[in-house]
Formats: structure tokens, C-alpha cells, sequence
């Protein structure tokens, strides 16, 4: 249901501003991104070039029995 609303309204987005084709070139912008996106991730050697970095941290809970810290 969404995607038929907006193709509707992508579909009268160029009746509203004619001589401009704002439409026409949203997927050749879209297309430089990804493209830009890929040839900078595959200098940097990050996702999906390079390996999975997942850096998580881990907060160890005091235990139950344990008196609190004193300030």
C-alpha cells in the first residue's frame, strides 16, 4: 500500500515541475551513491570489502552478595 502511494506521488512530482525532471534523474542520483559508497568502502577495506568489525563492550554487574563501593 505504501509503495503504490508513493509511486503515485513520484508519478505526479514531474506534472508539478515540468522542464525540470526531477524524477527522471533520482535514480542516476541514487546509482552515483551506491556507486560513491562501494569505491570509497573498497579504499577504506570496510563492509563489504573487508572483514565484519563488531566491537562490543560488555559492563560487568557487581555481584549480589557484594557490599557497594564506598566514595
Amino acid at each position: 500500500m505504501a509503495f503504490g502511494g508513493w509511486s503515485v506521488i513520484y508519478g505526479c512530482a514531474d506534472r508539478n515541475s515540468p522542464g525540470r525532471h526531477p524524477v527522471e534523474w533520482s535514480p542516476a542520483r541514487l546509482a552515483l551513491g551506491c556507486a560513491a559508497f562501494l569505491v570509497w568502502a573498497r579504499r577504506e577495506k570496510v563492509w563489504p570489502f573487508g572483514p565484519k568489525e563488531i566491537t562490543e563492550e560488555y559492563l560487568s554487574a557487581p555481584a549480589p552478595h557484594a557490599e557497594p563501593a564506598a566514595t
